[in-house]
């Protein structure tokens, strides 16, 4: 974009010039988006600030939303818009003399059509009429935000589905606008192609290397696999490991899975199945699946999911242009989706559209609340909702389960494992034969999504290390001499032990 003059006088402010200067972090005086990025015009003397953008709008433009030319209003005023029915603080607008349709200056380059990384088909804005859909209560829920859609103004739908979207929410996370549409596309067809390869969101990860026909019609039972990511084939199990975790997702193993007991490595068939390449909601760029090496600032072998805030060590989804990893359980939240734990559909948001608060769940304050319901104030972050629904606690050979409501009507909840109270409206695991309850932190540990007891070879050490939960039996690290770090690599022919932050320090 041209930034114009270096120094201009604007009625928005007119006793003082405005010198073009480098972004800071402060917000334009019209449209309320921060400043940091790029250029902004200044007046140091009153701390004005003004994008070049809304200092340079044109005086008159043909806006795809409305019928008529429309002039630009140079003047801050607060009123309700025509496009997308806020109110917002003071800014400048864009006029209809002919109709007196008065719209604020983004919402006046809303395109008829898009695409968002959310929905598999274009969008389109509404002009004349909203239609009918589908929606439970004859509500039109926005998909992107999840609160409701006001039809008396404009918004995104699909003909095609069940899906409307406020026009904010929508241009947040666009990634084309009409003018890159097919024009051959229709409504029912998908049109990732610009993001995606062809086949890349179906190639599997494996060959098949055997497999048996059931007969009478039934499917094929995929028995041996070989995946890209173990040297060794892959069979189908029937019998559960004992407190062994899955090398794709770091959770508990379940039926079915595949397994190389000589290394111990153990794959859910559905992480098995994951598609190598993805659209996330979650991030406006594909994802690719990766084994997991990360050398960043968390260490080997070990990296934080950007959605739950997890560290993970199991296949990741990563962005190839931006430092984005979902892990494996994240990735699997539906953009719709029914949970035990709620009587009402959920939905997961958009990262543009979601909001900051305390989890309906757990009580934790979130600066990211992914999760929400349309029909009450329930919320939710992607660390709850991802729970594994059952999971084992020391000797016991016992389930304990993710409970929702309290095991009985004492009053009075306590977690058998750290003694403390429980709060009665926040969820826990549950075993109902040894009559033991749980906080979920407790009882799944400071790292649930870590696969423990994996080796790494490491020119620090001549001998193979492995990665373990630090317990009190564990001398102090040889490299600081310090004991503070939960993760520990140790050797187990020579007795060495190293912090997992001493060897995040020495592999930099």
């Amino acid at each position: 974009m041209e930034l114009g003059p270096r120094g201009m006088q604007h009625p928005l402010h007119p006793e003082h010039t405005l010198e073009i200067t480098k972004g800071l972090w402060e917000n334009c005086h019209d449209c309320g988006e921060n400043c940091k990025q790029g250029y902004v015009y200044h007046c140091s003397s009153c701390e004005f600030y003004l994008h070049p953008k809304c200092a340079l709008l044109e005086l008159t433009i043909k806006a795809e939303s409305h019928d008529h030319p429309l002039s630009l209003l140079r003047r801050s005023l607060s009123f309700t818009c025509d496009t997308c029915g806020e109110k917002r603080n003071p800014c400048m607008s864009y006029f209809c003399i002919t109709c007196s349709f008065m719209i604020h200056t983004q919402c006046a380059l809303f395109p008829l059509n898009l695409k968002v990384t959310r929905h598999n088909h274009p969008l389109s804005l509404n002009l004349k009429y909203f239609p009918r859909l589908n929606q439970s209560e004859n509500r039109e829920i926005c998909q992107l935000c999840v609160r409701k859609v006001d039809t008396k103004y404009k918004a995104y739908y699909c003909s095609s589905c069940d899906f409307a979207a406020h026009p904010r929410c929508a241009t947040k996370i666009m990634v084309i606008r009409n003018e890159t549409f097919d024009p051959e596309l229709k409504d029912d067809q998908p049109n990732e192609t610009h993001l995606l390869g062809p086949d890349e969101s179906t190639e599997p990860l494996f060959q098949i290397v055997d497999k048996i026909n059931p007969g009478n019609g039934k499917a094929e039972i995929v028995t041996e696999i070989k995946h890209i990511w173990h040297e060794h084939h892959l069979k189908l199990a029937v019998e559960l490991e004992n407190n062994e975790k899955c090398n794709g997702c770091a959770q508990y193993l379940s039926s079915p899975h595949y397994c190389c007991l000589q290394c111990k490595f153990f794959l859910h068939k559905s992480c098995a199945d994951l598609p190598r390449k993805k659209l996330h909601p979650l991030h406006n760029h594909p994802l690719t699946l990766l084994p997991n090496k990360s050398q960043d600032e968390y260490g080997p072998e070990i990296f934080r999911c950007n959605a739950c805030e997890s560290l993970c060590n199991g296949f990741v989804y990563s962005c190839d242009g931006c430092r984005f990893q979902l892990d494996v359980p994240c990735s699997l939240i539906p953009t719709k989706f029914t949970h035990e734990g709620h009587d009402h559909p959920l939905f997961l948001l958009s990262s543009g559209n979601a909001d900051s608060g305390e989890c309906t769940s757990c009580g934790k304050f979130r600066s990211l609340l992914i999760i929400r319901c349309a029909d009450c104030e329930f919320s939710m972050d992607l660390e709850c909702a991802t729970l594994p629904r059952t999971t084992k606690y020391g000797p016991y050979e016992q389930p304990f389960i993710l409970s929702y409501t309290v095991e009985d009507d004492s009053g009075e909840y306590y977690c058998d494992i750290c003694e403390k109270n429980r709060d009665p409206k926040h969820w826990f695991y549950y075993c109902a034969d040894l009559r033991f309850a749980a906080h979920p932190k407790c009882i799944l540990g400071d790292h649930p999504r870590i696969k423990f007891g994996r080796t790494f070879t490491y020119d620090v050490h001549e001998h193979p290390l492995t990665l373990v939960e630090r317990t009190t039996d564990h001398p102090k690290c040889h490299s600081c001499g310090e004991s503070s770090d939960s993760l520990i690599f140790v050797c187990v022919k020579c007795d060495f032990i190293l912090d997992h932050d001493c060897l995040r320090k020495m592999k930099k």
